[in-house]
């Protein structure tokens, strides 16, 4: 069956990106997580964690055997980690920080960004802290698990240095840092306005689904979207979003309606952020796969050549691709088959738990030469029958 097949070719996906101490533990379970031979610390991609990094040395090689018929209890209680009563262990051993973003040492990091982190192990207590040159800088921290999270209350300074400060238990603390880009000065209007820029959800990085979103992405990357910038005020934007023709790529494809967006807020200039008034329609495998309550966001560079730090979320609506997976199997089996790798389809906007909820960021979006024009449903065969004989002949 199709769907099953789809199912070990998800495995497949999350098997060959399987990088040993990426999931809590990895480190210290006497396992070959990644299949490369190497266990624990002694692979290469454990270097990082904590519990690899305080390796004890100490081989106590005291000779002592005296065994005299003294009543004297003995035990030794020098300092060393040898079977004596000590255990002289890292207490900060037992936990560790597996990744950060944005990663230590980055450079040209988007002003808005958010800072998050990953343990080996859960941690409610964990925290981060985030400062500029001037001092600590206010945000909102979360912990979910063994992730956590820290929002900014407000957009971060242009080209500054940052420094993160990750705390766990017991007492635990891991220091990194970052510069931020020059992305954040305002541009004209008149820079941006009538440009077009490409959204290519696959250079993106997808944070939700959760562990099938890079697969989902290569599906989803038949043909690119293009973002048309309608007008610009100081104040105000007007987007539209086309589809690029999945037979060349660069050019619109008049055979999909665009898809208008309400007003953009442009008062945080450079900053935007824009809701679509309707589903995009995108291409998954030929067919056309519908994601509702889409949002782009993003800031344009100052002379308006791209949009950095982009956002594209939304929902989709798995009906849609389940004849691409199994023809005629029943509505929920995308979700079914999500559920089995601990993805859980949420309520659509129409009613029922099909739809998965998408959101991929850190999207660079280049202004283009692409022409968009806008495409209503009538326009499609009123306007450009002839490029569209499968969606017109039978009208």
């Amino acid at each position: 069956m199709r769907w099953t097949l789809l199912l070990l070719l998800v495995a497949c996906q999350v098997e060959s990106e399987r990088v040993e101490g990426v999931f809590p533990g990895e480190c210290t379970d006497d396992a070959d997580n990644d299949a490369d031979g190497l266990f624990d610390c002694n692979d290469p991609d454990c270097s990082g964690s904590m519990a690899c990094s305080e390796a004890d040395t100490d081989t106590d090689t005291d000779t002592d055997t005296d065994t005299d018929a003294d009543t004297d209890t003995d035990t030794d209680t020098d300092t060393d980690t040898d079977a004596d009563a000590d255990s002289g262990m890292d207490p900060c051993a037992l936990n560790s920080v597996n990744s950060v973003f944005p990663s230590d040492g980055a450079t040209d990091v988007y002003y808005r960004t958010a800072i998050e982190a990953r343990l080996d192990d859960d941690d409610a207590t964990a925290s981060i802290a985030l400062r500029d040159p001037s001092g600590p800088v206010a945000g909102v921290v979360s912990v979910d698990g063994d992730r956590i999270s820290f929002v900014p209350d407000a957009a971060l300074d242009a080209s500054t240095a940052y420094d993160v400060t990750i705390t766990y238990a017991p007492s635990c603390s891991v220091v990194t840092g970052f510069t931020t880009s020059e992305v954040g000065a305002t541009t004209q209007a008149s820079r941006i306005n009538g440009r077009v820029y490409s959204v290519d959800l696959e250079s993106g990085r997808f944070v939700r689904p959760e562990g099938v979103g890079s697969l989902l992405g290569k599906y989803l990357g038949d043909a690119n979207l293009y973002l048309s910038v309608q007008s610009a005020t100081a104040n105000e934007l007007g987007l539209l979003l086309a589809r690029g023709d999945t037979t060349a790529p660069t050019v619109q494809d008049h055979c999909v309606p665009t898809t208008d967006f309400a007003p953009a807020d442009f008062s945080a200039n450079p900053y935007f952020s824009a809701s679509a008034s309707g589903p995009v329609q995108l291409s998954m495998e030929g067919s056309d796969v519908s994601i509702d309550d889409v949002v782009i966001s993003g800031a344009f560079t100052t002379d308006g050549t791209e949009i950095v730090g982009g956002v594209f979320s939304g929902t989709i609506d798995t009906r849609s691709m389940v004849d691409l997976i199994e023809p005629g199997a029943e509505p929920d089996a995308i979700c079914e088959l999500a559920a089995s790798i601990g993805v859980n389809c949420i309520p659509c906007a129409g009613g029922g738990n099909y739809c998965l909820d998408l959101f991929v960021d850190s999207l660079t979006m280049p202004s283009v030469s692409t022409a968009v024009v806008p495409v209503s449903t009538s326009d499609v065969c009123a306007v450009y029958a002839s490029e569209c004989p499968d969606e017109c002949t039978a009208r």
